[in-house]
Protein backbone atom coordinates (compact mmCIF):
# COMPACT_ATOMS: atom_id res chain seq x y z
CA UNK A 1 0.00 0.00 0.00
CA UNK A 2 1.46 3.33 -0.97
CA UNK A 3 1.79 6.10 1.56
CA UNK A 4 -0.52 9.10 1.72
CA UNK A 5 2.52 11.39 1.39
CA UNK A 6 3.97 9.67 -1.66
CA UNK A 7 5.10 11.58 -4.73
CA UNK A 8 2.46 13.94 -6.15
CA UNK A 9 1.28 12.30 -9.36
CA UNK A 10 -0.93 15.18 -10.53
CA UNK A 11 0.00 17.21 -13.53
CA UNK A 12 0.77 20.89 -13.22
CA UNK A 13 -2.68 21.77 -14.53
CA UNK A 14 -4.22 20.11 -11.46
CA UNK A 15 -2.01 21.80 -8.89
CA UNK A 16 -2.84 25.02 -7.15
CA UNK A 17 -1.04 28.00 -8.63
CA UNK A 18 1.24 29.66 -6.13
CA UNK A 19 0.27 33.21 -5.32
CA UNK A 20 -3.07 33.04 -7.18
CA UNK A 21 -6.07 31.93 -5.11
CA UNK A 22 -7.11 29.43 -7.76
CA UNK A 23 -8.27 26.16 -6.37
CA UNK A 24 -8.15 22.70 -7.83
CA UNK A 25 -10.91 21.88 -10.28
CA UNK A 26 -14.21 20.96 -8.71
CA UNK A 27 -15.02 17.33 -7.99
CA UNK A 28 -17.74 17.27 -10.67
CA UNK A 29 -14.98 17.19 -13.33
CA UNK A 30 -13.33 14.12 -11.80
CA UNK A 31 -15.05 10.76 -12.05
CA UNK A 32 -13.77 7.77 -10.10
CA UNK A 33 -14.34 4.16 -11.15
CA UNK A 34 -13.46 1.28 -8.81
CA UNK A 35 -13.30 -2.39 -9.71
CA UNK A 36 -13.57 -4.86 -6.83
CA UNK A 37 -11.80 -8.11 -7.68
CA UNK A 38 -11.08 -11.15 -5.57
CA UNK A 39 -7.99 -9.61 -3.94
CA UNK A 40 -7.29 -6.41 -5.86
CA UNK A 41 -8.97 -3.01 -5.91
CA UNK A 42 -8.49 -1.11 -9.18
CA UNK A 43 -9.14 2.60 -9.63
CA UNK A 44 -9.51 4.77 -12.72
CA UNK A 45 -10.02 8.53 -12.41
CA UNK A 46 -11.32 10.32 -15.49
CA UNK A 47 -10.67 14.06 -15.46
CA UNK A 48 -13.02 15.76 -17.92
CA UNK A 49 -11.93 18.99 -19.58
CA UNK A 50 -8.36 18.63 -18.30
CA UNK A 51 -6.87 21.08 -20.81
CA UNK A 52 -7.87 23.56 -23.47
CA UNK A 53 -10.92 23.00 -25.58
CA UNK A 54 -10.48 20.06 -27.93
CA UNK A 55 -7.81 18.33 -25.82
CA UNK A 56 -8.56 14.81 -24.64
CA UNK A 57 -9.53 13.97 -21.08
CA UNK A 58 -6.99 12.46 -18.73
CA UNK A 59 -7.13 9.08 -17.04
CA UNK A 60 -5.26 8.22 -13.84
CA UNK A 61 -5.16 4.53 -12.87
CA UNK A 62 -4.18 2.84 -9.63
CA UNK A 63 -4.26 -0.69 -8.22
CA UNK A 64 -3.98 -1.80 -4.63
CA UNK A 65 -4.33 -5.15 -2.87
CA UNK A 66 -7.21 -5.04 -0.43
CA UNK A 67 -7.35 -8.66 0.76
CA UNK A 68 -4.62 -9.67 3.19
CA UNK A 69 -5.99 -12.10 5.75
CA UNK A 70 -9.73 -12.03 5.14
CA UNK A 71 -11.40 -15.13 3.71
CA UNK A 72 -14.33 -13.18 2.27
CA UNK A 73 -15.58 -9.65 1.81
CA UNK A 74 -18.68 -10.52 3.86
CA UNK A 75 -16.72 -10.94 7.10
CA UNK A 76 -15.64 -8.41 9.71
CA UNK A 77 -12.01 -8.82 8.64
CA UNK A 78 -12.95 -8.45 4.97
CA UNK A 79 -14.94 -5.25 5.62
CA UNK A 80 -12.06 -3.82 7.61
CA UNK A 81 -9.45 -4.58 4.95
CA UNK A 82 -11.64 -3.29 2.11
CA UNK A 83 -12.38 -0.10 4.07
CA UNK A 84 -8.67 0.51 4.62
CA UNK A 85 -7.94 0.02 0.92
CA UNK A 86 -10.68 2.47 -0.10
CA UNK A 87 -9.57 4.96 2.54
CA UNK A 88 -5.98 4.83 1.28
CA UNK A 89 -6.98 5.54 -2.33
CA UNK A 90 -9.43 8.26 -1.33
CA UNK A 91 -6.78 9.98 0.75
CA UNK A 92 -4.00 9.74 -1.81
CA UNK A 93 -6.16 10.79 -4.77
CA UNK A 94 -8.22 13.37 -2.84
CA UNK A 95 -11.54 11.75 -3.66
CA UNK A 96 -13.43 12.65 -0.52
CA UNK A 97 -17.05 13.42 -1.41
CA UNK A 98 -16.72 12.14 -4.98
CA UNK A 99 -19.39 10.15 -6.80
CA UNK A 100 -18.07 6.83 -8.00
CA UNK A 101 -19.00 3.85 -10.16
CA UNK A 102 -18.13 0.30 -9.15
CA UNK A 103 -17.50 -2.84 -11.20
CA UNK A 104 -17.86 -6.19 -9.42
CA UNK A 105 -15.79 -9.24 -10.32
CA UNK A 106 -17.36 -12.60 -11.09
CA UNK A 107 -16.89 -13.82 -7.51
CA UNK A 108 -19.42 -11.26 -6.29
CA UNK A 109 -22.08 -11.22 -9.01
CA UNK A 110 -23.67 -13.23 -11.82
CA UNK A 111 -25.13 -11.95 -15.10
CA UNK A 112 -27.96 -13.67 -16.94
CA UNK A 113 -28.72 -12.78 -20.57
CA UNK A 114 -32.04 -13.19 -22.40
CA UNK A 115 -32.57 -12.50 -26.11
CA UNK A 116 -35.67 -13.07 -28.19
CA UNK A 117 -39.23 -11.85 -28.76
CA UNK A 118 -40.35 -9.20 -26.31
CA UNK A 119 -42.97 -11.34 -24.58
CA UNK A 120 -40.56 -14.26 -24.18
CA UNK A 121 -37.91 -11.96 -22.73
CA UNK A 122 -40.32 -10.54 -20.19
CA UNK A 123 -41.52 -13.98 -19.14
CA UNK A 124 -38.00 -15.41 -18.77
CA UNK A 125 -36.92 -12.24 -16.98
CA UNK A 126 -39.65 -12.77 -14.36
CA UNK A 127 -38.70 -16.45 -13.98
CA UNK A 128 -35.04 -15.54 -13.40
CA UNK A 129 -36.06 -13.07 -10.71
CA UNK A 130 -38.03 -15.81 -8.93
CA UNK A 131 -35.00 -18.15 -9.04
CA UNK A 132 -32.54 -15.55 -7.77
CA UNK A 133 -32.25 -17.17 -4.31
CA UNK A 134 -30.81 -20.31 -5.93
CA UNK A 135 -27.51 -18.59 -6.76
CA UNK A 136 -25.78 -20.29 -3.84
CA UNK A 137 -22.30 -19.48 -5.19
CA UNK A 138 -22.93 -15.87 -4.18
CA UNK A 139 -23.41 -16.88 -0.55
CA UNK A 140 -26.49 -17.36 1.63
CA UNK A 141 -29.12 -14.73 2.21
CA UNK A 142 -31.28 -12.51 0.00
CA UNK A 143 -30.09 -11.45 -3.43
CA UNK A 144 -30.22 -8.07 -5.15
CA UNK A 145 -31.26 -7.92 -8.80
CA UNK A 146 -30.95 -5.27 -11.48
CA UNK A 147 -32.09 -5.43 -15.08
CA UNK A 148 -31.37 -3.59 -18.30
CA UNK A 149 -33.18 -4.06 -21.59
CA UNK A 150 -32.03 -3.09 -25.07
CA UNK A 151 -34.49 -3.00 -27.96
CA UNK A 152 -32.97 -4.84 -30.92
CA UNK A 153 -35.92 -4.17 -33.25
CA UNK A 154 -39.66 -3.71 -33.05
CA UNK A 155 -40.30 -7.23 -31.73
CA UNK A 156 -37.03 -8.39 -30.18
CA UNK A 157 -35.16 -7.40 -27.02
CA UNK A 158 -31.83 -8.09 -25.40
CA UNK A 159 -32.04 -8.14 -21.57
CA UNK A 160 -29.34 -8.33 -18.91
CA UNK A 161 -30.10 -9.39 -15.35
CA UNK A 162 -27.36 -8.88 -12.76
CA UNK A 163 -27.59 -10.77 -9.45
CA UNK A 164 -25.47 -10.14 -6.36
CA UNK A 165 -25.68 -10.97 -2.68
CA UNK A 166 -27.47 -8.18 -0.85
CA UNK A 167 -24.89 -8.35 1.95
CA UNK A 168 -22.11 -7.59 -0.53
CA UNK A 169 -23.90 -4.46 -1.73
CA UNK A 170 -24.74 -3.39 1.80
CA UNK A 171 -21.11 -3.72 2.82
CA UNK A 172 -19.93 -1.70 -0.19
CA UNK A 173 -22.45 1.04 0.66
CA UNK A 174 -21.28 0.94 4.27
CA UNK A 175 -17.64 1.24 3.22
CA UNK A 176 -18.35 4.10 0.82
CA UNK A 177 -20.13 6.03 3.58
CA UNK A 178 -17.23 5.42 5.94
CA UNK A 179 -14.64 6.89 3.52
CA UNK A 180 -16.81 9.72 2.18
CA UNK A 181 -17.78 8.38 -1.26
CA UNK A 182 -21.14 8.25 -3.01
CA UNK A 183 -21.80 5.20 -5.16
CA UNK A 184 -23.84 5.97 -8.29
CA UNK A 185 -23.86 2.52 -9.87
CA UNK A 186 -22.57 -1.02 -9.48
CA UNK A 187 -22.34 -3.31 -12.52
CA UNK A 188 -20.70 -6.68 -13.30
CA UNK A 189 -17.12 -6.54 -14.63
CA UNK A 190 -17.98 -8.85 -17.53
CA UNK A 191 -20.44 -6.28 -18.91
CA UNK A 192 -17.78 -3.58 -18.63
CA UNK A 193 -15.27 -5.84 -20.36
CA UNK A 194 -17.62 -6.44 -23.32
CA UNK A 195 -18.02 -2.65 -23.58
CA UNK A 196 -14.24 -2.25 -23.67
CA UNK A 197 -13.80 -4.95 -26.32
CA UNK A 198 -16.10 -3.07 -28.68
CA UNK A 199 -13.91 0.05 -28.43
CA UNK A 200 -10.67 -1.57 -29.57
CA UNK A 201 -8.89 -0.09 -32.57
CA UNK A 202 -9.37 -3.27 -34.55
CA UNK A 203 -12.27 -5.06 -32.83
CA UNK A 204 -13.48 -8.44 -33.93
CA UNK A 205 -16.72 -8.15 -35.90
CA UNK A 206 -17.77 -11.67 -35.00
CA UNK A 207 -18.90 -13.02 -31.67
CA UNK A 208 -15.93 -13.45 -29.33
CA UNK A 209 -15.19 -15.28 -26.10
CA UNK A 210 -14.25 -13.01 -23.19
CA UNK A 211 -12.14 -14.38 -20.37
CA UNK A 212 -11.54 -12.27 -17.27
CA UNK A 213 -8.70 -13.82 -15.28
CA UNK A 214 -8.30 -13.16 -11.59
CA UNK A 215 -6.01 -14.73 -9.01
CA UNK A 216 -6.82 -18.43 -9.22
CA UNK A 217 -10.13 -17.97 -11.05
CA UNK A 218 -11.47 -17.27 -14.53
CA UNK A 219 -14.76 -15.75 -15.67
CA UNK A 220 -16.10 -16.64 -19.13
CA UNK A 221 -18.51 -14.79 -21.39
CA UNK A 222 -19.47 -14.25 -25.02
CA UNK A 223 -19.84 -10.76 -26.48
CA UNK A 224 -20.73 -9.21 -29.82
CA UNK A 225 -20.74 -5.55 -30.82
CA UNK A 226 -20.37 -4.42 -27.22
CA UNK A 227 -23.23 -6.60 -25.93
CA UNK A 228 -22.73 -9.43 -23.48
CA UNK A 229 -24.46 -12.48 -24.93
CA UNK A 230 -23.65 -15.03 -22.23
CA UNK A 231 -22.13 -15.26 -18.76
CA UNK A 232 -20.92 -18.87 -18.78
CA UNK A 233 -20.29 -20.65 -15.47
CA UNK A 234 -19.13 -24.23 -16.11
CA UNK A 235 -19.01 -26.66 -13.23
CA UNK A 236 -15.81 -27.06 -11.29
CA UNK A 237 -13.02 -24.61 -10.60
CA UNK A 238 -11.79 -22.61 -13.59
CA UNK A 239 -8.38 -20.93 -13.62
CA UNK A 240 -5.66 -19.88 -16.04
CA UNK A 241 -4.20 -23.39 -16.22
CA UNK A 242 -7.34 -25.19 -17.37
CA UNK A 243 -9.44 -22.47 -18.99
CA UNK A 244 -8.15 -23.23 -22.51
CA UNK A 245 -9.01 -26.91 -22.26
CA UNK A 246 -12.36 -26.11 -20.72
CA UNK A 247 -13.29 -23.70 -23.52
CA UNK A 248 -12.27 -26.27 -26.11
CA UNK A 249 -14.35 -28.90 -24.33
CA UNK A 250 -17.46 -26.68 -24.17
CA UNK A 251 -17.00 -25.00 -27.55
CA UNK A 252 -19.71 -27.01 -29.31
CA UNK A 253 -22.21 -26.18 -26.55
CA UNK A 254 -21.38 -22.48 -26.77
CA UNK A 255 -21.69 -22.60 -30.55
CA UNK A 256 -25.14 -24.20 -30.32
CA UNK A 257 -26.23 -21.50 -27.89
CA UNK A 258 -25.18 -18.75 -30.32
CA UNK A 259 -26.90 -20.48 -33.25
CA UNK A 260 -30.13 -20.88 -31.29
CA UNK A 261 -30.51 -17.45 -29.68
CA UNK A 262 -28.45 -15.28 -32.03
CA UNK A 263 -29.05 -16.67 -35.47
CA UNK A 264 -27.87 -13.41 -37.08
CA UNK A 265 -24.29 -14.41 -36.12
CA UNK A 266 -23.22 -16.86 -38.78
CA UNK A 267 -19.49 -17.14 -38.04
CA UNK A 268 -18.06 -19.77 -35.68
CA UNK A 269 -16.63 -18.93 -32.28
CA UNK A 270 -12.87 -18.75 -32.63
CA UNK A 271 -11.80 -15.37 -31.27
CA UNK A 272 -10.75 -15.27 -27.59
CA UNK A 273 -9.97 -12.08 -25.67
CA UNK A 274 -7.98 -12.36 -22.43
CA UNK A 275 -7.97 -9.71 -19.72
CA UNK A 276 -7.28 -9.48 -16.00
CA UNK A 277 -4.25 -10.42 -13.94
CA UNK A 278 -1.13 -10.13 -16.12
CA UNK A 279 0.50 -13.36 -14.93
CA UNK A 280 -2.71 -15.33 -15.38
CA UNK A 281 -3.19 -13.83 -18.86
CA UNK A 282 0.30 -14.97 -19.84
CA UNK A 283 -0.38 -18.51 -18.63
CA UNK A 284 -3.77 -18.73 -20.36
CA UNK A 285 -2.34 -17.27 -23.61
CA UNK A 286 0.32 -19.97 -23.63
CA UNK A 287 -2.29 -22.69 -23.08
CA UNK A 288 -4.48 -21.35 -25.92
CA UNK A 289 -1.44 -21.19 -28.19
CA UNK A 290 -1.38 -24.97 -28.34
CA UNK A 291 -4.95 -25.07 -29.70
CA UNK A 292 -5.45 -24.36 -33.40
CA UNK A 293 -9.16 -23.57 -33.26
CA UNK A 294 -8.76 -20.19 -31.58
CA UNK A 295 -7.32 -16.78 -32.34
CA UNK A 296 -6.16 -15.35 -29.04
CA UNK A 297 -6.10 -11.58 -28.39
CA UNK A 298 -4.87 -9.74 -25.32
CA UNK A 299 -7.29 -6.96 -24.40
CA UNK A 300 -4.81 -4.16 -23.81
CA UNK A 301 -6.05 -0.78 -22.52
CA UNK A 302 -3.54 0.84 -24.92
CA UNK A 303 -5.62 -0.47 -27.84
CA UNK A 304 -8.85 1.13 -26.61
CA UNK A 305 -9.97 4.09 -28.71
CA UNK A 306 -11.44 6.69 -26.38
CA UNK A 307 -11.14 10.51 -26.18
CA UNK A 308 -8.68 10.35 -23.31
CA UNK A 309 -4.99 10.02 -22.64
CA UNK A 310 -3.27 8.36 -19.73
CA UNK A 311 -1.55 10.64 -17.23
CA UNK A 312 1.27 8.17 -16.61
CA UNK A 313 2.06 4.74 -17.97
CA UNK A 314 -0.70 2.95 -19.83
CA UNK A 315 -2.20 0.38 -17.43
CA UNK A 316 -2.03 -3.34 -18.06
CA UNK A 317 -4.73 -5.85 -18.81
CA UNK A 318 -5.84 -5.96 -15.18
CA UNK A 319 -7.59 -2.58 -15.57
CA UNK A 320 -9.41 -3.36 -18.82
CA UNK A 321 -12.78 -3.91 -17.08
CA UNK A 322 -12.27 -0.79 -14.94
CA UNK A 323 -11.84 1.31 -18.07
CA UNK A 324 -14.87 -0.43 -19.59
CA UNK A 325 -16.98 0.93 -16.75
CA UNK A 326 -15.43 4.37 -17.31
CA UNK A 327 -16.66 4.29 -20.91
CA UNK A 328 -20.26 4.47 -19.66
CA UNK A 329 -19.51 8.11 -18.71
CA UNK A 330 -19.40 8.96 -22.42
CA UNK A 331 -22.82 7.57 -23.25
CA UNK A 332 -26.15 9.19 -22.46
CA UNK A 333 -28.13 6.14 -23.57
CA UNK A 334 -29.70 4.24 -20.67
CA UNK A 335 -29.48 1.04 -22.72
CA UNK A 336 -25.66 1.24 -22.81
CA UNK A 337 -25.26 1.95 -19.09
CA UNK A 338 -25.82 -1.65 -18.01
CA UNK A 339 -27.84 -2.87 -15.00
CA UNK A 340 -27.29 -0.91 -11.79
CA UNK A 341 -27.35 -3.21 -8.75
CA UNK A 342 -28.02 -0.37 -6.30
CA UNK A 343 -30.70 1.38 -8.31
CA UNK A 344 -33.36 0.40 -5.77
CA UNK A 345 -31.19 1.53 -2.86
CA UNK A 346 -30.60 4.91 -4.52
CA UNK A 347 -34.32 5.33 -5.13
CA UNK A 348 -34.98 4.78 -1.44
CA UNK A 349 -32.42 7.45 -0.50
CA UNK A 350 -34.05 10.22 -2.54
CA UNK A 351 -35.24 13.20 -0.54
CA UNK A 352 -39.02 13.64 -0.07
CA UNK A 353 -40.71 16.21 -2.27
CA UNK A 354 -42.62 17.92 0.54
CA UNK A 355 -40.55 17.70 3.74
CA UNK A 356 -42.26 20.71 5.33
CA UNK A 357 -45.72 19.29 4.69
CA UNK A 358 -44.65 15.98 6.18
CA UNK A 359 -43.30 17.67 9.32
CA UNK A 360 -46.57 19.61 9.68
CA UNK A 361 -48.56 16.46 9.29
CA UNK A 362 -46.60 14.57 11.96
CA UNK A 363 -48.64 15.76 15.03
CA UNK A 364 -51.92 14.95 13.31
CA UNK A 365 -50.48 11.61 12.23
CA UNK A 366 -49.43 10.92 15.84
CA UNK A 367 -52.98 11.60 17.06
CA UNK A 368 -54.38 9.33 14.38
CA UNK A 369 -51.85 6.66 15.27
CA UNK A 370 -52.81 6.81 18.97
CA UNK A 371 -56.51 6.71 18.12
CA UNK A 372 -55.96 3.82 15.73
CA UNK A 373 -53.92 2.00 18.39
CA UNK A 374 -56.65 2.43 21.01
CA UNK A 375 -59.28 1.32 18.53
CA UNK A 376 -57.25 -1.77 17.65
CA UNK A 377 -56.77 -2.58 21.34
CA UNK A 378 -60.52 -2.16 21.88
CA UNK A 379 -61.24 -4.46 18.95
CA UNK A 380 -58.82 -7.00 20.38
CA UNK A 381 -60.58 -6.75 23.76
CA UNK A 382 -63.98 -7.23 22.13
CA UNK A 383 -62.59 -10.14 20.21
CA UNK A 384 -61.22 -11.69 23.42
CA UNK A 385 -64.56 -11.28 25.22
CA UNK A 386 -66.41 -12.84 22.29
CA UNK A 387 -63.98 -15.73 22.25
CA UNK A 388 -64.38 -16.40 25.97
CA UNK A 389 -68.19 -16.16 25.69
CA UNK A 390 -68.24 -18.61 22.78
CA UNK A 391 -66.05 -20.99 24.77
CA UNK A 392 -68.42 -20.74 27.73
CA UNK A 393 -71.37 -21.45 25.45
CA UNK A 394 -69.59 -24.51 24.10
CA UNK A 395 -68.92 -25.72 27.68
CA UNK A 396 -72.55 -25.30 28.85
CA UNK A 397 -73.69 -28.83 27.75
CA UNK A 398 -70.58 -30.30 29.35
CA UNK A 399 -71.31 -28.48 32.61
CA UNK A 400 -74.90 -29.75 32.59
CA UNK A 401 -73.69 -33.30 31.97
CA UNK A 402 -71.14 -32.95 34.78
CA UNK A 403 -73.87 -31.81 37.19
CA UNK A 404 -76.03 -34.81 36.22
CA UNK A 405 -73.16 -37.24 36.74
CA UNK A 406 -72.34 -35.63 40.08
CA UNK A 407 -75.93 -36.20 41.26
CA UNK A 408 -75.85 -39.80 40.03
CA UNK A 409 -72.56 -40.34 41.82
CA UNK A 410 -74.08 -39.00 45.04
CA UNK A 411 -77.05 -41.37 44.75
CA UNK A 412 -74.74 -44.32 44.05
CA UNK A 413 -72.57 -43.51 47.04
CA UNK A 414 -75.69 -43.30 49.27
CA UNK A 415 -76.91 -46.70 48.06
CA UNK A 416 -73.44 -48.17 48.53
CA UNK A 417 -73.40 -46.94 52.11
CA UNK A 418 -76.77 -48.53 52.81
CA UNK A 419 -75.74 -51.83 51.20
CA UNK A 420 -72.54 -51.89 53.22
CA UNK A 421 -74.55 -51.41 56.40
CA UNK A 422 -76.87 -54.28 55.44
CA UNK A 423 -73.91 -56.50 54.61
CA UNK A 424 -72.55 -56.06 58.11
CA UNK A 425 -75.88 -57.35 59.54
CA UNK A 426 -75.84 -60.56 57.46
CA UNK A 427 -74.49 -63.70 59.17
CA UNK A 428 -71.02 -64.61 58.01
CA UNK A 429 -70.49 -68.21 56.88
CA UNK A 430 -68.23 -70.41 58.99
CA UNK A 431 -65.63 -70.82 56.32
CA UNK A 432 -63.09 -72.42 58.65
CA UNK A 433 -65.61 -74.98 59.88
CA UNK A 434 -66.62 -75.92 56.34
CA UNK A 435 -62.97 -76.24 55.31
CA UNK A 436 -62.20 -78.49 58.32
CA UNK A 437 -65.15 -80.78 57.54
CA UNK A 438 -64.11 -81.12 53.92
CA UNK A 439 -60.49 -81.89 54.80
CA UNK A 440 -61.56 -84.51 57.37
CA UNK A 441 -63.71 -86.25 54.73
CA UNK A 442 -60.79 -86.84 52.34
CA UNK A 443 -59.49 -90.45 52.03
CA UNK A 444 -55.74 -90.97 52.17
CA UNK A 445 -55.35 -91.37 48.41
CA UNK A 446 -57.32 -88.21 47.57
CA UNK A 447 -55.97 -84.66 47.45
CA UNK A 448 -57.47 -81.35 46.47
CA UNK A 449 -56.17 -78.86 43.90
CA UNK A 450 -58.72 -76.05 44.40
CA UNK A 451 -61.70 -75.14 46.58
CA UNK A 452 -63.74 -72.19 45.37
CA UNK A 453 -66.76 -70.58 47.10
CA UNK A 454 -69.35 -68.86 44.92
CA UNK A 455 -71.37 -65.95 46.43
CA UNK A 456 -71.72 -67.73 49.80
CA UNK A 457 -74.20 -70.33 48.49
CA UNK A 458 -72.16 -72.87 46.56
CA UNK A 459 -68.66 -74.08 46.09
CA UNK A 460 -66.66 -76.01 43.52
CA UNK A 461 -63.93 -78.48 44.35
CA UNK A 462 -61.30 -80.03 42.09
CA UNK A 463 -58.79 -82.69 42.97
CA UNK A 464 -57.36 -86.10 42.10
CA UNK A 465 -57.06 -89.66 43.42
CA UNK A 466 -54.94 -92.68 42.62
CA UNK A 467 -58.11 -94.83 42.29
CA UNK A 468 -61.68 -94.38 41.14
CA UNK A 469 -62.86 -95.80 44.47
CA UNK A 470 -61.14 -93.03 46.36
CA UNK A 471 -63.19 -90.47 44.43
CA UNK A 472 -66.48 -92.19 45.21
CA UNK A 473 -65.52 -92.69 48.87
CA UNK A 474 -64.77 -88.98 49.12
CA UNK A 475 -68.17 -88.15 47.65
CA UNK A 476 -69.84 -90.49 50.17
CA UNK A 477 -68.02 -88.90 53.09
CA UNK A 478 -68.98 -85.42 51.96
CA UNK A 479 -72.67 -86.36 51.98
CA UNK A 480 -72.38 -86.87 55.73
CA UNK A 481 -71.02 -83.33 56.30
CA UNK A 482 -73.84 -81.23 57.81
CA UNK A 483 -72.67 -78.01 56.09
CA UNK A 484 -73.23 -79.52 52.63
CA UNK A 485 -76.76 -80.12 51.40
CA UNK A 486 -76.09 -81.36 47.87
CA UNK A 487 -73.11 -82.88 46.04
CA UNK A 488 -72.81 -83.25 42.28
CA UNK A 489 -69.94 -85.01 40.53
CA UNK A 490 -69.52 -82.94 37.37
CA UNK A 491 -66.88 -85.05 35.78
CA UNK A 492 -63.81 -87.24 36.04
CA UNK A 493 -60.73 -87.62 33.92
CA UNK A 494 -57.43 -89.44 33.60
CA UNK A 495 -54.30 -87.64 34.76
CA UNK A 496 -50.66 -88.37 35.41
CA UNK A 497 -48.53 -87.64 38.44
CA UNK A 498 -44.91 -88.33 39.30
CA UNK A 499 -45.93 -91.56 41.06
CA UNK A 500 -48.30 -92.90 38.45
CA UNK A 501 -51.72 -92.45 36.78
CA UNK A 502 -54.48 -90.53 38.61
CA UNK A 503 -58.18 -89.86 38.34
CA UNK A 504 -59.06 -86.16 38.26
CA UNK A 505 -62.50 -85.05 39.41
CA UNK A 506 -64.64 -81.93 39.82
CA UNK A 507 -67.40 -81.62 42.43
CA UNK A 508 -70.13 -78.99 42.78
CA UNK A 509 -71.28 -78.37 46.37
CA UNK A 510 -74.36 -76.58 47.72
CA UNK A 511 -73.79 -75.23 51.21
CA UNK A 512 -76.63 -76.17 53.51
CA UNK A 513 -76.46 -73.54 56.20
CA UNK A 514 -76.07 -70.65 53.76
CA UNK A 515 -78.92 -71.87 51.59
CA UNK A 516 -81.21 -72.29 54.62
CA UNK A 517 -80.23 -68.85 55.86
CA UNK A 518 -81.06 -67.31 52.49
CA UNK A 519 -84.46 -69.07 52.34
CA UNK A 520 -85.28 -67.89 55.86
CA UNK A 521 -84.47 -64.26 54.93
CA UNK A 522 -86.64 -64.50 51.84
CA UNK A 523 -89.56 -65.87 53.87
CA UNK A 524 -89.00 -63.18 56.52
CA UNK A 525 -89.14 -60.44 53.83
Amino acid sequence: MSSAISKDRRLSTDRRQAGTGDRRRQAENRYAIFEVCRSMLHLAIVVRGAGAEGTPDRVVTRSIRWRKEATSLNTDQGIHEMTEAFRSLVSEERLNGAKIRVALGGEFCVTRVITGPTEDVRREFAELEERSLRYLTLGPGPKALAGNTQQLDARHQHALLAVANQRTLDHLMQISDAVGLQIESIEPSLIALSRAQAQLRDPCKDAAILIQLDEGAAELGICHAGRLLLDYRPGGHTNAENVAGLVAQHLSRLQRYIERYHSYIDSPLRHVYLAGDANAVAVASKKFGVLRNFQVHILQPADIEMPWQHAAEVPGTDLAATLGTAMALYSDSAEKQGPNLIENALAQLREPLRPILIRSFLPFAAVLAVAATLFVLRLQQWGGISTVQSQLDELAPICARATELRLQLGNAESKLTQLAALAKQLPQPGWQQIFNHVSQSMPDDVWLDRLTFHDGKSASLTGASYTDGGVYDFVGYLKQVPDISEIALEGTGVGQSTTGPTTNFTLQLTLANLADHSEKEVRHD
